[in-house]
């Protein structure tokens, strides 16, 4: 069913209220990520163990580039857990992610670009990470596996201690941008006290944990901090790359979701699949934009 609460009803704080809601928000998220298994994409399935040592990995190799506390990490990538890892893994440190949007043309992923200390790509986006540096040097490129000239940042051999790094409230967590429908598409700054109201409401519009998301939007955009809502919950992320109501409809049976996040226009689609109602009944949101 579509839960439709009332948003005015959401406890709202004031704006000075909210440097006080978290020490760090990225901790909050690390909080909820346990034992079991966490992340899910096709074949591969990651525990909270899995999780958490992947991001102090990360957290080591782009420290040891000079992130920090208002650096800024641009990152080309899929829906893969390396996204969802590396992401935290910058945050931790208290930088902010830039998501490089895959509707954008490469001159305005270039714009996006131009505001990052590093860049970090996965390997099979490779070529056009290329074409993105011709247009804007960046200092320091990582990739996210093997790649034929930039450096593995899952090949680091040392792991940061999670617990020595918090976020800042006041400072930048992410730059989020706009699609660009009305005009030029536009960066807008959330700070990490934003980040964690962003967490409450979600915890609030969704209802209890632990979930089981199935997140099939660009974790470049909404998708990241779905997938990051769900971790704090205790749940577990099942990502897909692509979208097909069938596949989706399959997903959701096999991997038992509860949750479904998608465009008006998917909605529809995947609403108007024969196999919807037979496989729907058990999530518990299923929200459109």
């Amino acid at each position: 069913y579509a839960d439709h609460r009332d948003l005015h009803s959401f406890p709202l704080r004031r704006s000075s209220d909210l440097l006080a809601v978290s020490s760090s928000y990225v901790s909050r998220v690390l909080e909820g990520v346990t034992g079991g298994v966490a992340l899910v994409c096709g074949n591969r399935r990651l525990t909270g163990t899995d999780v958490r040592r992947g991001v102090a990995r990360m957290a080591a190799g782009l420290a040891g580039v000079g992130i920090g506390p208002g650096s800024g990490f641009a990152c080309l990538h899929g829906n893969t857990p390396e996204a969802i890892m590396v992401r935290l893994a910058g945050q931790l440190l208290g930088a902010r992610y830039i998501g490089m949007r895959p509707i954008y043309a490469i001159a305005e992923q270039a714009k996006a670009l131009a505001d990052a200390d590093v860049f970090i790509f996965e390997p099979d986006r490779q070529d056009e990470a290329f074409d993105l540096l011709a247009l804007v040097p960046v200092p320091n490129v990582r990739s996210l596996g093997p790649s034929t000239w930039a450096e593995n940042l899952l090949a680091v051999d040392r792991m940061a201690r999670l617990e020595d790094f918090f976020d800042r409230p006041e400072q930048t967590a992410m730059v989020a941008f706009t699609s660009g429908t009305t005009g030029r598409p536009k960066g807008v700054g959330h700070s990490f006290a934003a980040a964690s109201a962003f967490l409450d409401a979600a915890r609030w519009m969704y209802g209890p944990g632990p979930w089981r998301f199935l997140v099939a939007i660009p974790l470049s955009d909404l998708g990241g901090e779905l997938a990051q809502w769900t971790l704090a919950t205790g749940g577990t992320v099942v990502l897909r790359d692509d979208f097909d109501p069938a596949a989706l409809l399959t997903t959701i049976e096999h991997e038992r979701i509860t949750h479904l996040f998608l465009d008006p226009s998917s909605l529809y689609k995947f609403a108007e699949h024969p196999r919807s109602e037979e496989h729907t009944s058990e999530l518990q949101s299923h929200h459109d934009l």
